[in-house]
């Protein structure tokens, strides 16, 4: 989900030779269909998105199950752990968004054009379906049953315990948005990007990550909620895979990251803009 390999952060040699078609400021990029550069990106997002879903899921399970450890502090850890090594790894090759939300806010803040921006978020909610599919075939049932499959839960049927849909919004809606804060802007900053290197820009976006995953399990204090989804293509997909009660209150993890996107996109007006990262064909991102 970071901008520091130049070849992401500019337009297509093919795009410089048709007419610039731009929605509310921002390049559409249709011209993008036509190039096998961003379909390579979005199979990397896919597989990047499948595995790395799979791999948070598992440490989630685990570390809930472990008797040995207060999940609340390991599941940061791995957390940390894994997007920190999806993410190093997939960044150079396809920016390496991997989460619907970043190729959200960086479509409107003019990293990616909107037609990557889209297909970014296809891809990840495919990949998203593609790791409930494998839980689904692979997780004893006990375990799926008890954590519904890895997906979004705000409310235990078993100790009728959890929170309601409107502090599930608060929480999906400031976690979402402390990751912005914190990780796009140093990511979406091309002079602190290139001072601190691919290594140091992973390790700030995993930190957030990893933040505000304590933040979303801690903060409510509700034994029956799972915490802040952080992933509306991951609540989506065990939603459709699983079913059942993880359809209520589904547009939460959804609603939350999008207007989190709009706010946070709004709020970076305020910052050195000459420091930011856009493509070349976007003059005016976020407006």
């Amino acid at each position: 989900m970071a901008t520091v390999n130049d070849h992401h952060l500019t337009a297509s040699p093919s795009s410089k030779s048709t007419t610039k078609k731009t929605f509310l400021g921002l390049d559409i990029g249709a011209h993008e269909f036509y190039s096998a550069e961003m379909w390579k990106a979005l199979a990397t997002e896919l597989v990047g998105s499948t595995l790395i879903l799979l791999s948070l899921a598992t440490a989630a399970v685990g570390c809930s199950e472990s008797q040995h450890s207060d999940p609340k502090l390991t599941i940061p850890l791995f957390v940390f752990a894994i997007a920190f090594l999806f993410l190093y790894v997939t960044i150079p090759i396809s920016g390496g968004f991997l989460n619907p939300t970043f190729a959200t806010i960086a479509a409107l803040k003019g990293v990616v054009t909107l037609t990557r921006g889209l297909c970014c978020v296809v891809a990840e909610c495919l990949g998203a379906l593609l790791t409930s599919v494998l839980l689904r075939l692979t997780m004893a049932h006990p375990l799926a049953h008890k954590y519904s499959l890895a997906g979004c839960v705000m409310n235990d049927a078993v100790s009728n315990s959890g929170v309601g849909q409107g502090t599930a919004f608060v929480v999906e809606f400031t976690t979402t948005f402390l990751v912005l804060f914190t990780a796009v802007t140093v990511a979406f900053d091309r002079v602190r990007a290139k001072e601190i290197g691919l290594a140091g820009v992973t390790a700030v976006i995993a930190t957030a990550y990893a933040l505000a995953s304590f933040v979303g399990i801690t903060v409510t204090g509700r034994a029956g909620y799972g915490g802040a989804g952080l992933n509306p293509a991951r609540c989506m997909a065990a939603a459709v895979v699983y079913g059942g009660p993880l359809w209520d209150g589904l547009w939460v993890f959804w609603a939350g990251p999008i207007l989190a996107c709009f706010v946070y996109c709004a709020f970076s007006l305020t910052f050195a803009q000459e420091r930011m990262v856009v493509t070349k064909e976007v003059e005016e991102p976020c407006v």
